[in-house]
């Protein structure tokens, strides 16, 4: 064996130092990349919810306010000459809007 077999402590010391300098740079992206991830996710869900109380609305007749995880799902009915317009809006608990879907819905004629 030779004297100068394996690595010295300087030479490992500066591979830490570079790898932990490397880490420090990615890491605040991935925490980010995770965040909005979690958004896209919340954005997701909140679409299909409110889709799904367009659906029961356009079936039952009836929209409602209610909650839903923390978030608050506000519906709204605008009557016109020919049709019935439904808005549902689902909000954050900060108030934040996440998603907002609209219907219109014809009045079938009195005749």
């Amino acid at each position: 064996m030779s004297p100068r077999s394996g690595y010295s402590i300087l030479e490992v010391l500066v591979a830490f130092a570079v790898m932990s300098m490397v880490l420090a740079v990615l890491i605040p992206g991935q925490t980010q990349l995770l965040v909005r991830a979690s958004q896209a996710a919340d954005r997701a869900l909140a679409h299909d919810l409110a889709l799904s109380r367009l659906d029961e609305a356009h079936v039952l007749g009836t929209l409602r306010d209610e909650t839903y995880r923390d978030w608050r799902v506000l519906t709204e009915t605008a009557i016109r000459s020919d049709a019935r317009l439904l808005t549902v809006t689902v909000t954050s608990a900060a108030g934040r809007p996440l998603a907002q879907a609209q219907r219109q819905i014809a009045i079938p004629d009195a005749d």
